[in-house]
Order: C-alpha cells, then sequence, then structure tokens
C-alpha cells in the first residue's frame, strides 16, 4: 500500500469523526475513467406435478455495461462534460430470444453537466455516488477518485435492482 494511500485512510477516518470538519477534495481537468454497471438478472420456472422444470422465463434481462472516455471538471463553474467515451453494454442473460443485444457506441456527454463534491460524496447530474480518493497532489488535491453508487432504474430496459463502479485518474500535465 503506498504512503497516499494510508494518509487518505487516516484522514477519512478523522473526517467521520463527530465534531471534525473536513474539506472536500479539489477536482479539477481531464480525467480518464472507467465505469462498469451491472443490473440484476431475474427468471421465472414452471414445473410440473413431479416438480421437473418445464420451462424458463426471463423477466429482467439484467444488463451489463462498460464505458471509458475522459471527463473533464472546470471546477470554476462546476460543471463537467464527457468526451471521446466509448460505451459497451447489452443484456446479462438470455434465454432463448429474450434479452437485449450487445452494442457498442459512443457515449459523450458535451453539454456542461453540474457536479459537487463533499469529503465522502461526488454528485454529478443529480445522480449521487459515494466516494474515496488517493494519490494526493496537493494539500486537498487528488489524482485518483473512485466512486459506486446503487440504483434501481437503468432507464430503457427496466432493470430494478443495479450497481455502478467508476475509477478515474487525472491526466499528466492536467492542474
Amino acid at each position: 500500500m503506498n504512503t497516499n494511500v494510508k494518509c487518505f485512510g487516516v484522514a477519512a477516518l478523522l473526517c467521520a469523526m463527530p465534531g471534525l470538519a473536513c474539506a472536500a477534495p479539489e477536482v479539477n481537468g481531464k480525467f480518464a475513467y472507467m465505469s462498469q454497471s451491472f443490473c440484476e438478472a431475474k427468471l421465472t420456472v414452471t414445473k410440473d406435478g413431479n416438480g421437473k422444470v418445464t420451462s424458463v422465463n426471463l423477466t429482467q434481462a439484467g444488463m451489463m455495461s462498460v464505458s471509458t472516455g475522459y471527463i473533464t471538471f472546470n471546477q470554476n463553474t462546476s460543471k463537467a462534460t464527457i468526451t471521446g467515451a466509448t460505451l459497451l453494454e447489452g443484456g446479462a442473460l438470455r434465454v432463448a430470444n429474450s434479452g437485449f443485444n450487445w452494442t457498442q457506441g459512443p457515449d459523450n456527454n458535451p453539454t456542461p453537466t453540474d457536479y459537487s463534491f463533499t469529503n465522502t460524496t461526488f454528485t454529478y447530474g443529480g445522480q449521487v455516488y459515494k466516494m474515496v480518493y488517493s494519490d494526493q497532489a496537493g494539500e486537498n488535491a487528488f489524482r485518483s477518485v473512485y466512486l459506486m453508487r446503487r440504483f434501481t432504474n437503468d432507464g430503457a430496459q427496466g432493470n430494478p435492482d443495479c450497481f455502478e463502479a467508476i475509477w478515474a485518474t487525472k491526466q499528466p500535465g492536467e492542474v
């Protein structure tokens, strides 16, 4: 374990103590990221009088996705943009012809989107993530950010039980 992560661990414990206030991390500039999302798949089965399964039906296809790209934070406006991103996603489970096909395409969000930080959360476009950070680059600046959230609707597919994990690393030469 590197020293910066150890220091973060101690700082996080101190920040968690009642009565102690910690500043939110400073995040500014361009970060490379990888995001992974998974949603639970659900099946129902039909059995005959002897308990033998006679059919399997997919009630929720679930979903798996991964996205890579760049997110650029503008600390002066508290807005971020996503560029150079590609999304690969598809159903987590297929039974016969049910589920949905895998696709790959751009996943950019060039429109500046509101974001904010506390010392333990990151909010982007209204979505709240739990957050930790490491690789200290200054008094309150960090090069690596790790995020996760659980959510209950993945949009078009309607999967009810999902999570997302994101890893982001500041690009060399960025201020």
